[in-house]
């Protein structure tokens, strides 16, 4: 890494409320790595769609918010690449085509998605909504139609954070201090 790009990183001061210790300032390359690592924890988490479950607590049921652990991969894989992005540099032509395949698989499985939806609505409006039953059909097959974007998604992020680790190796940031932050 040339000397400009290391003067500006060590400029980027990052504070994490959880673990501050006063004085302490990160690198840019602790910062990349602690979103590294979290991307790499919510990706090895059962990915869950979300919602509400009801709990019975002290005799009284109570909903609670179940997050949506694949929009938190997707988030976390996202920041990483978004930090990342200025370390893609000209020589790295892979990866560069590997991202542009990654947007354009994206784009594609974000566009069938939308369009699978709209003809589940479509067909809802020209088959009597007023319907019970096809209310109910409808309501699970919009269901099964997000599970399975989301997890068709969720694999796409498992394959953009293989590329994103590869530049990571290529920049040396799985030194030992890199990785544990110390």
């Amino acid at each position: 890494m040339d000397k400009a790009n290391n003067k500006h990183e060590d400029l980027i001061e990052i504070e994490d409320s959880e673990n501050y210790k006063g004085g302490q300032t990160n690198t840019f390359k602790e910062i990349c790595m602690a979103q590294y690592r979290k991307a790499v924890e919510e990706g090895s988490k059962q990915m869950l769609s979300g919602g509400v479950e009801k709990r019975l607590i002290n005799g009284q049921i109570m909903e609670m918010p179940i997050p949506n652990q694949r929009e938190i991969f997707f988030n976390s894989v996202e920041m990483l690449r978004i930090l990342l992005t200025a370390h893609i540099s000209d020589e790295e032509k892979l990866m560069k085509v590997n991202m542009e395949s990654f947007d354009k698989d994206i784009d594609g499985l974000n566009k069938n998605h939308e369009e699978q939806l709209l003809r589940l609505r479509q067909w809802f409006k020209d088959n009597n909504n007023s319907k019970q039953d096809n209310t109910r059909q409808y309501n699970e097959q919009v269901k099964s139609f997000i599970d399975e974007y989301e997890l068709n998604k969720v694999q796409l992020n498992k394959k953009l954070l293989i590329e994103l680790s590869i530049l990571l190796n290529k920049k040396n940031y799985f030194d030992e201090q890199g990785v544990t932050g110390g």
